[in-house]
Order: C-alpha cells, then structure tokens, then sequence
C-alpha cells in the first residue's frame, strides 16, 4: 500500500547555534572593493542601469531581454547597490516559467515605465552586491556601510541587474574586514565574488536540512540523491567536516561515473566517509550488475554495520526515492526540497506506521521568511567563513559577463544561453551573470555561455 504524500512546512523546532560564528573584530573576510562605486547624488541620477526582465512568463529562451533604465534615487530606508555577481540557478527558470510559488513583484516607475503600464518583471534571486550609497534611515539604523558587501535575506529581489534600489531591510551584511593583513586572518584566504555569491541558497538548504531534522550525532549516516547537484555537494562537506557525519550518495548512470564518484568523495575528504552509488546500485537485486558485487540490500547492510539511518534527503521523488527511504530507520525523517523527476513523492504507508517515519518538505525562502534578521546573517555568514577556511568549496563556476554600453540585443542574448546553461544536466558547472566587471583583475573571470541548442543545428 502507498500513499501520496504533499510536502509540509519544516519542522517548528529551534535552530541549532551555528558552529564558527563570525564574531566582532575576527575571522571577517578581506573581501577586495574598487573605490570607483558611485556616492554623490548628482551621480546617483546619472546612473543607467541595466536588468535582464520579462513581461510574461514562458521559456527563458524566448522571453528574457535586457531593459536600460536611469537608476532611482535610494528614499531614506533604501540603499543603493551595485550587483557584482548573481547566480542562475534552476529555480531562477522554474520562476521564469511561472511554475515556481515565489515569484518577483511587476515594476513600473523604478523602471522607466509610467504608472499605467503593466510592469516588468526582474529575473535572479540570489547575488552578492557592493552598498554604493544610503537612504539617511538607513545609513542610521541599519548598521550598513557603503563599500559593505551585501547578500539578499528576501527571495526575487531581482538580482539579475547592474544596479538596484531596494530596502535596506533586505540585505545582508557580509562580515568584510577589508582592513585586515593576511597575518591577522589566520591564514585563510580571500572572499570571492563567487564564494559570497553563494552564501544565499544552496549550501544555506544543505545546512539546515542537516541540523532541523535529527539531531545527528558524529559517526551517524544520512543518506541523499542528487548528490552531484550543488546541494548534494554541499550536504557531503558539511556532514564530513563539520558534523563529522557520514554520507551515502545517490547518483544517475552516466558515462563519467567515476570520475564523480572520485569528485564526490574528494568532498567528503576528512570526514567518516563517503560512498557514491547509482540508483540500479541500491534497487539491484542481481549482485553481478553491480560494481560492488553485492546486491543492494547486502550493500547497505554492510554499510551501515548496524547504525541507523535518521535522515534521507529528496530531491527527486518517484521510485528512486521509494528505494531509497525504505532503508530509513525507526523514527528517521525523510526530507523533501526538490522533485527533478517530476514525479509524486510515495511513502510506503508501513514505513508511517511501523517505524514512525515522517515526511518533512524544506524550502529556503520559507526558513528566511520565518526568521530574524540576526539568524539569517548569522547562517550566511558562518557559511562564509567556512569558505574562507577552504572547508567548503563552491561548485565549478562558469560566469558570463553582460555588457554595460552595447546594445541590449547582445546582453539579451547572453542572458538566454547563460540561463538555458544552468538547466542543462551533467554539466557539472554553476552559471552566473554580471553586467560588466565593476571587481576589475579581481572579478572571476568571464567566459562565453554554451550555444543555445537550436544554435547547434
């Protein structure tokens, strides 16, 4: 018997205190700034901005264009930014195509447009910014600098721009220390545009599904698929090197195989251990067809060498997750925060029944939503930190650098591939746009997107 089972809110229960928090006066990152940022404002009306919008929802690939407008005046509770890097990722699509719950507000006036026009939409939901000026609440209340490097603590802010007015309420410091000697960092190394990129979603997801659900313990076993998504990837090091937890991972059959098994368990380096297997690896029943030579009951058993399996986390639904949970032990939680197969979620109701496990549904923006202020930074900046440490690293990046002076037809079309790019499967890469190199010899280096595929026949 089965049943289906609709993804719930997470779990009402108390954060744990984050580990390495960024405290006053050390561990902050030297984080390179250009002084060229604009303050006065005479220049602030000067600015012509530029943002990557759409009027309807539909494929990327056909409504995204690239929209020039003079940037507003910041009001007194408003800071001014300059976006630095913004990341494309699957959901930013999934928003695109209007099948995504969070969605950006229509724009008028901020953009140009009179108050009667229906509006545009601006695409990104994640980035890292630069405070160039601010409102005088702001600069008197919100603890902001300008020179400050700034993450987004609310969802479809619209980061895929080259400027942007918002409330300062929105934004979360990034602790800089941009004074600070090599020395007195301890050794670690600088904060990337990349790296503070993305601080926001995915490592932030891996984090707290990890600690909300179980109180894992180090030596415990969590259990995942997707792990070769940016996620997964960040669920292996915070288990291994934070938690001391070990993982087992959960990948497609493709022709690179072992060259990701080797990357995954290169992520987990230090930790208890890291086993990556295929989905036919766990379901086989036949021990020849696996490259253990086990079927995958004997594979787990062994495995697991009598622990229990609290936690598994979802991210595609369907019968590969099926397989996968009913190796969860008494009480564990099963966690959902994706659907790649597009497939429902079954929960064999004897799983429910005999051994108490529960079906939890995660979602960033909802943990963002329901929290303070203090906490979100205090998650975005102890993750930081830990990239600073070299005890996280980011996914392979490819960023795509959007012209400031060209014509809008160029940026639009960048924009199209860079997006269709991040949707593509065994890519392997994490795609970000950015409207000129404002970072200069410091800025990531930039790279032409991948052809859009009908650019290939």
């Amino acid at each position: 018997m089965v049943m289906r089972v609709a993804s719930n809110t997470c779990r009402a229960r108390a954060v744990p205190v984050l580990a390495l928090p960024v405290a006053q006066g050390r561990g902050r990152r030297n984080i390179p700034q250009r002084a060229t940022f604009a303050s006065s404002a005479s220049s602030r009306s000067a600015i012509k901005a530029r943002a990557i919008v759409y009027d309807t929802h539909g494929e990327p690939s056909n409504v995204l264009r690239t929209h020039t407008f003079s940037l507003p005046d910041p009001s007194a509770s408003q800071v001014q930014l300059r976006l630095l890097l913004a990341s494309c990722n699957p959901a930013d699509t999934n928003v695109v195509q209007g099948s995504y719950p969070s969605r950006p507000s229509r724009r008028t006036t901020y953009l140009g447009l009179s108050a009667e026009e229906e509006g545009l939409f601006v695409g990104g939901n994640e980035g890292v910014a630069v405070v160039e000026t601010l409102g005088t609440d702001a600069a008197a209340k919100s603890g902001l600098r300008e020179g400050d490097w700034v993450s987004f603590g609310r969802a479809q802010v619209g980061t895929w721009a080259s400027h942007m007015v918002c409330e300062a309420s929105d934004v979360v410091r990034l602790e800089a220390g941009q004074t600070q000697s090599a020395a007195s960092r301890g050794g670690r190394q600088d904060v990337t545009d990349v790296m503070a990129c993305n601080v926001m979603v995915n490592p932030a997801t891996a984090y707290c599904m990890l600690t909300e659900f179980q109180k894992l313990q180090r030596g415990d076993v969590v259990i995942q698929n997707a792990a070769n998504s940016a996620v997964g990837q960040y669920v292996i090091q915070i288990a291994a090197k934070q938690l001391g937890v070990e993982t087992i991972n959960l990948v497609r059959e493709r022709p690179n195989l072992d060259e990701l098994r080797s990357h995954l368990q290169a992520l987990g380096k230090g930790g208890p251990g890291t086993t990556v297997l295929t989905y036919q690896e766990l379901a086989t029943r036949d021990a020849s067809t696996s490259s253990f030579g086990k079927t995958g009951k004997e594979l787990m058993k062994t495995l697991l060498n009598g622990r229990k399996l609290k936690l598994g986390l979802n991210a595609v639904s369907g019968r590969d997750t099926t397989d996968m949970l009913k190796y969860l032990s008494e009480s564990a939680s099963l966690v959902t925060y994706g659907a790649m197969s597009r497939s429902p979620l079954y929960l064999p109701a004897s799983l429910q029944i005999f051994r108490d496990v529960t079906a939890h549904g995660f979602w960033q923006t909802r943990w963002y939503a329901q929290r303070p202020h203090e906490e979100r930074g205090k998650l975005m900046n102890t993750l930081l930190d830990w990239m600073g440490r070299s005890e996280l690293q980011v996914p392979p990046s490819g960023v795509v650098e959007l012209p400031l002076e060209a014509e809008d037809g160029l940026g639009t079309e960048l924009a199209r591939r860079t997006v269709a790019a991040s949707m593509r499967g065994f890519s392997g890469k994490k795609w970000y746009l950015r409207f000129g190199n404002p970072l200069g010899e410091k800025g990531t280096p930039a790279e032409e997107p991948p052809a859009l595929p009908e650019e290939k026949q």
